[in-house]
């Protein structure tokens, strides 16, 4: 579960292989309320190119803050290659920022003190 307004932070690595064409790769997330109706997305360009962005086994980074829209309760992370690219990723985390955890923990004590009653 998301929240509404809650910042996260995401990074990954991430390495191409091309063909004979230009690539490009991406990072989508879609944000979903608490019947899981779509009420919005982001999208961050790793690279839409040609020559690709990496020499051969070389590994690029990426990391970015995003705060989820009004409404959300849960969000999809869709790591995305497109046209003539092979698009390798690793060590993704989705972490979410100090102030979130401490909401986050804050619910979990609430519901903890409900079930006690």
């Amino acid at each position: 579960m998301a929240g509404e307004n809650a910042a996260y932070s995401l990074s990954l690595v991430y390495s191409a292989r091309w063909t004979d064409s230009w690539g490009s790769a991406s990072v989508g997330i879609d944000y979903y309320d608490a019947d899981w109706a779509w009420v919005g997305y982001e999208w961050f360009a790793l690279y839409n190119e040609e020559p690709g962005p990496n020499a051969e086994g070389e590994w690029l980074s990426y990391s970015g803050d995003f705060t989820t829209v009004p409404e959300t309760t849960y969000l999809s992370l869709k790591l995305q290659a497109a046209n003539w690219t092979t698009v390798y990723f690793d060590n993704v985390s989705l972490v979410p920022e100090p102030a979130t955890l401490v909401l986050f923990a804050a619910g979990g004590l609430a519901m903890l003190r409900r079930k006690r009653s």
